[in-house]
């Protein structure tokens, strides 16, 4: 039987989708792989795309590292500004 693991970026995504920042601590080494995974989780939140495609929005995630510690900004703007 397979057992199916918790996924470990989900909260990441969720304080970031709620409070449009979130910080984290982790080891340099492990940056690059924590903010490609956070970018997958938000790709497979079906319903988050779905609802900014019916408000016309897209979104931008941020990241900056400083030293240990990185920042996620979660942008929003709107596709109908040049209109």
């Amino acid at each position: 039987m397979k057992r199916v693991q918790a996924p470990k970026y989900r909260p990441i995504w969720d304080k970031l989708k709620a409070v449009g920042h979130c910080e984290i601590v982790a080891l340099p080494q492990h940056h690059a792989t924590i903010i490609r995974m956070v970018g997958r989780t938000r790709d497979k939140d079906l319903k988050f795309r779905l609802n900014l495609a019916e408000e016309h929005l897209y979104h931008k995630i941020s990241a900056r590292k400083e030293g240990n510690k990185i920042s996620f900004t979660l942008t929003y703007r709107s596709r109908l500004d040049g209109l």
